[in-house]
């Protein structure tokens, strides 16, 4: 009996071991985007050929995908795809938002499972620029245009006035932290002397942000006349 107790621990201590080893996930979208989708790996290898492969995660975790076949109350929002082979399947969370972060997922096949928080560092996820308000106004030979946005990280901005271009003054009104991610609350100014260059023509807002160029217009400026419009 001593002699089988020893060996039932020990069958034991080596399915623990395959357990927590064996199977993991992973983010595989190298940079992630708000906005756009997002995909997590489930790397099984020690998974049983047929076995049923599941997803779970979400605010209220809940099973979101089983063999392919995700919770019709979330029709748009998940996508579950086997990889390469039967020991690797992908979880696509479409349209990702800060709601979507700062939870645990599941990845399950069998018996084995992986549970991890979804949290993105500082290097791989974008929260794209997002226009709160702009305003313009004309003083004497002066236009201020003034945009506030969230986004990270911070965005480089010229603003461009016909075939001119300028850099232009931003400051952080804002550090957020909202589930677990980071994005700032920024405005960005720009003082325009229309004595100097021209009473009239378009005012045009370039940012990057990472890799993405975004470009905004801020106004038509038309003050020859005392007048914007």
């Amino acid at each position: 009996i001593v002699t089988m107790i020893k060996c039932i621990n020990a069958l034991l201590s080596i399915l623990i071991i395959v357990c927590d080893g064996s199977i993991r996930w992973e983010i595989a979208t190298k940079s992630v985007i708000f906005g756009q989708d997002a995909r997590l790996t489930c790397h099984s290898y020690a998974c049983s050929q047929g076995s049923l492969k599941k997803w779970f995660g979400g605010k209220r975790y809940n099973l979101l995908c089983l063999d392919g076949t995700c919770d019709p109350a979330y029709p748009a929002k998940y996508e579950m795809v086997s990889r390469e082979s039967d020991y690797q399947f992908d979880l696509t969370i479409k349209n990702i938002s800060l709601t979507d972060t700062d939870c645990s997922y599941t990845c399950a096949c069998g018996f084995l499972k992986y549970t991890n928080m979804l949290v993105f560092d500082d290097f791989n996820f974008t929260y794209p620029l997002e226009v709160l308000q702009y305003s313009n106004k004309t003083e004497d030979n002066l236009f201020e245009t003034v945009v506030s946005m969230n986004v990270y990280p911070l965005p480089v901005c010229v603003i461009s006035f016909q075939d001119i271009t300028f850099p232009t003054n931003m400051s952080v009104r804002n550090a957020n932290v909202v589930d677990g991610m980071k994005f700032y609350t920024v405005d960005i100014q720009h003082i325009f002397d229309t004595e100097r260059y021209s009473c009239k023509g378009h005012l045009k807002l370039s940012c990057e942000v990472r890799s993405i160029h975004y470009t905004l217009n801020t106004g038509k400026l038309y003050s020859c006349k005392g007048y914007m419009l």
